[in-house]
């Protein structure tokens, strides 16, 4: 029997991994919800396998005749800028679709948030709520709310790191986008310690652990997706060895010399900055590709630069 995935978001980075590891796969009838279809760079002979829906997340009319056969949804659109926009991509079209969907046929809703929003327990963090970005908190309104969906107890949350991910036929994620730019400072950072540490993870990772979930009877309610965490210096350190740099010595960056060295500088920074400044150890109890037995790609510093550290 065929099963019919619905992608949204699917012009994304992320959301093009996704679409690939799919719609390749003779089981699934893929539809993708897009804005501009001219965005999707997927290999012409899998789009012929895709359904193609061009449609705003919130425009049901257009997709309404499709819900009652899905049997899975993966919702990856998301929106920031715009306050009004932001809350409909990221709070109300999310909330409103999955209680339009089918009970009796719809298996599983994959929901992509942020691990933005949580502590170093997975636990919801207050202040991403109260001084968050647009984007940070409508994210965490929205999982607030998802237990009040019709299919609460088929919803799986899943909160990415940091995510790498682009290349000649993908879109860049805003990591990689900046990774070359951040390269050019290195004769600076290389000589900087900042206490501090973080996960990341590949968007091709991603979709083969969406592809895994998808194929799982039971799958805990949330996840949050990232590698091992890497201390900051760990970082700079793996970086400076790849780059072939030798550094005598090297400056301790602490919060309160970060904290003197805004006020010196033209620098605006939001609460929201300035408690990720205190904060420092975005750390979580994370899931990645091998934890489901699967290759992990770019798991590394060295890896990372290897395929991104030139890229445009």
């Amino acid at each position: 029997m065929t099963e019919h995935v619905l992608i949204t978001g699917a012009s994304g980075c992320v959301g093009h991994y996704v679409a690939e590891e799919l719609a390749g796969r003779p089981e699934y009838q893929v539809h993708l919800l897009v804005r501009s279809p001219a965005k999707l760079k997927l290999d012409p002979a899998l789009l012929k396998q895709v359904n193609i829906i061009q449609a705003d997340l919130g425009d049901f009319a257009r997709y309404e005749h499709l819900l009652p056969e899905l049997d899975f949804v993966v919702n990856l659109a998301a929106a920031w800028g715009d306050p009004k926009m932001t809350h409909q991509v990221n709070v109300a079209y999310p909330l409103a679709l999955y209680d339009r969907l089918n009970p009796e046929r719809c298996r599983r809703i994959i929901h992509f948030s942020t691990a933005s929003i949580l502590d170093r327990n997975n636990q919801l963090l207050p202040e991403a709520n109260t001084i968050g970005t647009d984007y940070i908190r409508t994210k965490y309104q929205c999982y607030q709310q998802l237990a009040q969906v019709r299919l609460a107890d088929r919803v799986t949350t899943v909160f990415p790191t940091l995510i790498l991910g682009g290349g000649k036929d993908k879109p860049y994620s805003h990591v990689c986008s900046g990774l070359p730019a951040l390269i050019k400072w290195f004769n600076l950072i290389q000589w900087v310690r900042v206490d501090g540490s973080f996960h990341f993870i590949h968007a091709h990772d991603i979709a083969t652990i969406v592809h895994q979930l998808l194929k799982t009877s039971t799958v805990e309610p949330l996840l949050v997706l990232g590698n091992p965490s890497i201390t900051i210096n760990e970082c700079i350190e793996q970086a400076t060895e790849y780059l072939g740099r030798k550094v005598p010595w090297t400056y301790e960056l602490t919060l309160a010399r970060a904290r003197q060295l805004v006020k010196w500088l033209p620098i605006s920074m939001a609460p929201w900055d300035d408690f990720c400044m205190g904060y420092r150890h975005f750390r979580y109890n994370a899931v990645n590709a091998a934890t489901f037995g699967l290759p992990v790609v770019a798991g590394t510093v060295e890896e990372v630069l290897g395929m991104y550290g030139s890229q445009p």
